[in-house]
């Protein structure tokens, strides 16, 4: 049986970068070209067009991995940042899966 809630919004669990609307976050490459920011490093995967993609595998408690993709404009310079998270733990008994998507303009 589906829990009720299932869409409520509850707070972000640890392992998972928090942002705030309107918070500034600085982003760096890394010298082995992963992204990263302050509590979190996201591994380079590919570049195509003015797309680079970064990526950690799924895991038993990080069920969808975790995903970074830059979007870059005509000169090569980055423009939005698309960052999503998953983690799966028990809330008492029951199994539960947190997804927190950011988008930084």
């Amino acid at each position: 049986m589906c829990d009720p809630d299932v869409t409520k919004n509850l707070a972000v669990p640890g392992g998972i970068p928090t942002c705030e609307v309107g918070e500034a976050v600085p982003f760096t490459v890394g010298p082995k070209g992963q992204l990263t920011a302050e509590g979190m490093s996201i591994p380079f995967k590919e570049a195509v067009a003015n797309l680079n993609a970064y990526w950690i595998p799924p895991s038993l408690d990080n069920p969808s991995g975790d995903l970074g993709q830059v979007t870059k404009n005509w000169r090569n310079q980055p423009r939005k940042i698309f960052l999503s998270f998953a983690k799966f733990k028990f809330v008492g008994i029951a199994p539960t899966t947190y997804l927190v998507a950011y988008t930084l303009n």
